[in-house]
């Protein structure tokens, strides 16, 4: 077979212009690049699923504002709850709002509110109730005593404190009557505040799923 009709050994040329080696070459190294032929990028395909957020949800949210003392939206009910406020005086014969400023209320409830977390707050107040031994028990039916320990309680202002009755406490601090007595009743017999333990409850929800009968 003569040389004019034997095949040649050079590469064709491509549509691009470029040899068929050189038009294989260049798309692998595209490909590598993340960069189409014609150098555009291609766009990163976005995942299916949404990512966690705790932070941005309902009850997360209404949580820590309710923490902050701030006016918060209930997840549970859909009320509005207004912001904390320093509660009513108290009628006992100590007078304890009498001894207080308004600058001073107001420091007592910004200064716990500032604190922004559940636990610290009952660290706070664990630190300002001190239980005392009861000194005469009067006999009751059936044997049962009133309570473990009698209390006192101390609220801190601007560089003074002054011992108030549990009524005033709860107030000047905008909390209700039956997280001062909890948290009471564990000062006489823990030596730490109790733990947080809102929504560790096994409670979760559930949902029904209905499935078509094929007939």
């Amino acid at each position: 077979m003569d040389a004019a009709s034997s095949p040649s050994s050079e590469p064709r040329p491509g549509p691009s212009g470029l040899s068929i080696h050189a038009t294989v070459a260049l798309t692998i190294e595209c490909a590598g690049n993340g960069r189409s032929s014609n150098g555009s990028s291609e766009t990163p395909q976005r995942p299916r699923k949404r990512p966690r957020r705790p932070e941005a949800w309902k009850r997360t949210v209404a949580k820590a504002k309710r923490a902050r003392g701030e006016e918060y939206v209930s997840p549970s009910t859909g009320k509005t709850v207004a912001a904390r406020t320093t509660g009513p005086p108290c009628s006992c014969r100590q007078k304890c709002f009498e001894r207080f400023s308004q600058r001073e209320m107001a420091d007592v409830l910004d200064s716990f509110y500032d604190l922004e977390d559940k636990e610290l707050q009952d660290a706070h107040l664990f630190g300002l109730i001190r239980p005392n031994a009861v000194k005469r028990r009067r006999p009751r039916a059936g044997g049962n005593t009133s309570r473990l320990a009698t209390y006192t309680y101390t609220v801190r202002s601007v560089g003074k404190t002054e011992t108030v009755c549990q009524r005033a406490f709860a107030s000047l601090h905008g909390i209700s009557i039956g997280r001062v007595r909890r948290i009471a009743k564990a000062s006489a017999t823990a030596i730490c505040a109790p733990k947080d333990k809102r929504g560790q409850h096994k409670r979760v929800k559930k949902f029904k799923f209905f499935l078509p009968l094929k007939l």
